[in-house]
């Protein structure tokens, strides 16, 4: 994640030698574990490679993040909460992207190194949910503010420069001016994301309604000792972004089951080429 090197506001985007400076406990348990996986290999010789990614977004998402709870929130004419102002920035990447920088580090990349890896997307989250609401034809009257949470960073800026030299690598596909190609030919950024919220709606009406309705408690059995069950009320509540301890194992094994069940999946995300 980019978040362990802190906030970039008012400085330039953070390379991979640029001093980690998380600025809650959380980051900073990130840190921590990057700096354990590097002395393994430093000490041991053990073969890893290290990448810090931007924010991602793309079909499937876990439904706490912005995107994927701004889409379900509007749909249901819930109010889409802010921490702050909501003019955090962050660097969107498109998952199909960052697997293909994965992919070329596991067949290219040197053991013992760090590579960041970003779009240079960098957009506050209140353009991302206005856009989303544009796109849904909801009112920014959705949009309530609440108050900011402690050790909140404004923005996130990491540099890719050095997988792209070494590697080669680049993103496919721009935020904003780029065209997913499909088999079905080029499509635009506003496209794809119709079909995504098509299919969040798809995916909400098809199981998660039924839920939401009944008042369920997802089920966490299975999951590890400390674990708790997930509220479907979660949806329901709480500002966009959440402590992601209240979430168990066991709802992404659902999120799974029903994304093999549903057989009207859009085809743009299915087909995607790299």
């Amino acid at each position: 994640t980019d978040e362990l090197y802190g906030d970039a506001e008012n400085q330039e985007s953070f390379n991979e030698k640029s001093l980690l400076k998380p600025s809650n406990p959380y980051s900073a348990t990130k840190a921590a574990a990057d700096h354990l996986v590097g002395s393994y290999a430093k000490t041991y010789g053990t073969k890893c490679i290290i990448t810090r990614c931007t924010n991602n977004f793309g079909p499937y998402q876990f439904p706490e993040k912005l995107i994927p709870k701004t889409i379900i929130r509007a749909q249901k004419n819930l109010k889409v909460k802010f921490y702050g102002d909501g003019n955090q920035i962050r660097s969107w990447i498109y998952a199909m992207d960052h697997v293909g920088a994965i992919e070329s580090l596991i067949k290219n990349g040197q053991h013992g190194e760090i590579y960041n890896i970003t779009s240079w997307n960098e957009i506050s989250n209140k353009t991302i949910v206005e856009k989303i609401l544009g796109l849904m034809d909801k009112s920014s009257d959705l949009i309530e503010y609440v108050g900011d949470r402690p050790g909140h960073d404004r923005r996130y800026s990491i540099d890719s420069t050095k997988i792209q030299n070494e590697l080669g690598w680049k993103p496919k596909f721009d935020f904003e001016k780029s065209k997913f190609n499909t088999k079905h030919g080029e499509i635009t950024l506003k496209e794809a994301m119709k079909d995504l919220i098509a299919f969040q709606d798809k995916f909400l009406k098809t199981k998660f309604e039924a839920c939401l309705k009944a008042k369920m408690v997802l089920s966490a059995e299975g999951s590890p000792a400390g674990w708790n069950p997930v509220s479907v009320d979660y949806f329901n509540e709480g500002p966009m972004h959440h402590n992601n301890s209240d979430f168990t194992p066991g709802f992404p094994i659902e999120c799974s089951k029903i994304k093999e069940q549903n057989e009207h999946i859009p085809s743009v995300f299915s087909e995607l080429k790299s």
